[in-house]
Parts: structure tokens; C-alpha cells; sequence
């Protein structure tokens, strides 16, 4: 390999990660939003128990759920791909 091939694999490969970045703030914002219009109707100046308690469950589902779909997503992918290469 030369030296063009491999900055152009470390340039892949760092857009790569900023891309994995900017997916992971994507779903930060989202669950934040789809949250806090869940568990605080009005907005004070600070939190509940019971809102602080709502969130903090409504983050861990919103995340477990994520990561369960990614997880079977990839697994779909993985049995096409070893569909298609038999």
C-alpha cells in the first residue's frame, strides 16, 4: 500500500467515527426531546422527584430500546449476508 492509500483509509476511517459521533448526538437530542415532552408538562425552575424519576426511566428504555434495534438490525444484515454468499 502506499502512502495515498493509507491517508485515504485513516481519512475513511476518522470520518467513520465523526459519523458515529454525530449518530450518538442525534439520538442524545431525540430521547432528551421525546422525554422531557413525556415527563414535564410544566417547565419550573427545577425539577420534581417524580419528573427526575420519569426522565431517568424514560432515558434507560429509550436506550435499552435503541441498542436492542441495533443490535437486531445488524443481525438481520449478518443473515443476508450469509444468505447471499451461500
Amino acid at each position: 500500500m502506499n502512502e495515498n492509500s493509507e491517508s485515504s483509509i485513516q481519512a475513511l476511517e476518522k470520518l467513520q467515527v465523526l459519523q458515529k459521533i454525530i449518530e450518538s448526538q442525534k439520538i442524545v437530542v431525540k430521547m432528551t426531546s421525546k422525554c422531557f415532552k413525556h415527563c414535564v408538562p410544566n417547565v419550573g425552575k427545577s425539577l420534581s422527584q417524580k419528573e427526575q424519576a420519569c426522565l431517568w426511566s424514560c432515558a434507560q428504555r429509550f436506550l435499552e430500546s435503541t441498542d436492542f434495534i441495533n443490535r437486531r438490525s445488524s443481525e438481520n444484515i449478518r443473515n443476508v449476508s450469509n444468505v447471499d454468499s451461500d
